[in-house]
């Protein structure tokens, strides 16, 4: 099992409720310029995990969950 953290603010758009209503988590940016986000996605399994999180802000240590979902297929 793995773990993956990642956002759900798309340019100060908080898109969380579109991935749970439509059961879908979808990457914010273009493939092209995240070829390394992309190629971790591509790894995720059955049974994994992704959180949504959004960090403090001013950098400060602290990083709020906003969602947990399981990866189904």
């Amino acid at each position: 099992m793995a773990i993956f953290g990642a956002g759900s603010n798309w340019g100060g758009t908080e898109v969380k409720g579109e991935f749970f209503e439509n059961n879908k988590f979808v990457l914010g940016w273009n493939e092209d310029n995240s070829k390394d986000l992309y190629e971790a996605v591509s790894q995720l399994k059955v049974g994994d995990i992704i959180y949504l999180k959004s960090v403090s802000p001013r950098y400060i240590r602290n990083i709020e969950v906003k969602g947990i979902g399981i990866v189904t297929k």
